[in-house]
């Protein structure tokens, strides 16, 4: 699911129970370090070894005060808030509420609605010369007949293990504005595609535009690979 936040907005909150219950006792201690101190000072105008007391007291109120700002320290951070304004990515709440959260994992993405790209993956059977900036373009599987026209950004040297078990380089292609999505191929009319970025998360089908090759070698590419790996050519 995803939701429209606000920057300094609270997203979740850590159980703070413990840290709690230790500030509570970290306060009382406090608390009783300052009646000492005020003890000992009433008792220095007449007793010598209360006021060199008044140090060591003075001290002990330092460290419970340290205590107490340490403590209010981590409650603050068990607020987590989205640092900036954006939507917030994430599967689905309830599967968190009651989970115990490592440092350092994800929990859920602050996206900005105004630089969304796209993100592929391209078999190792299918990598071709894509050099950068070259033309991509996205069918939607909710809304085939409206392209996305974007400009690829990069490729992975390597390719990675996917869920299902098959191999893939990831790439990243930059969505055009509007009044940029007009591509002009040899032999075809200029075309531009309106319209606003699609939303976070659509999944469809993306093409590649590279170099122009002839077609008997685009016909015969994935035969040829194939007579090769068998023969051993």
């Amino acid at each position: 699911m995803d939701g429209l936040v606000i920057a300094g907005q609270t997203l979740l909150e850590l159980d703070t129970t413990a840290v709690r219950g230790k500030l509570e006792v970290a306060e009382q201690a406090l608390t009783t370090a300052k009646a000492e101190y005020e003890q000992a000072a009433l008792q220095a105008f007449s007793d010598p070894k209360a006021k060199a007391q008044l140090g060591v007291l003075s001290g002990h109120i330092g460290e419970r005060k340290a205590d107490i700002a340490y403590l209010n320290g981590l409650l603050e951070r068990s607020r987590i808030r989205a640092p900036r304004a954006g939507v917030a990515v994430l599967d689905d709440p309830s599967e968190w509420i009651g989970r115990p959260v490592e440092i350092g994992e994800k929990v859920l993405a602050i996206a900005d609605e105004r630089d969304t790209e796209l993100e592929g993956w391209l078999a190792p059977g299918d990598m071709i010369d894509l050099p950068p900036d070259s033309p991509a373009t996205l069918f939607l599987n909710v809304d085939p007949i409206h392209p996305v026209h974007a400009r690829l950004r990069y490729v992975a040297y390597e390719s990675m293990l996917l869920p299902d078990g098959t191999l893939a380089h990831r790439l990243r292609a930059t969505i055009t504005d509007p009044g940029d999505n007009a591509r002009t191929d040899p032999g075809d009319n200029a075309r531009t595609d309106s319209g606003d970025k699609p939303r976070i998360g659509l999944k469809g089908t993306l093409r590649l535009d590279s170099h122009r090759v002839p077609l008997a070698y685009w016909l015969f590419r994935r035969p040829w690979a194939v007579i090769r790996q068998t023969l051993g050519m």
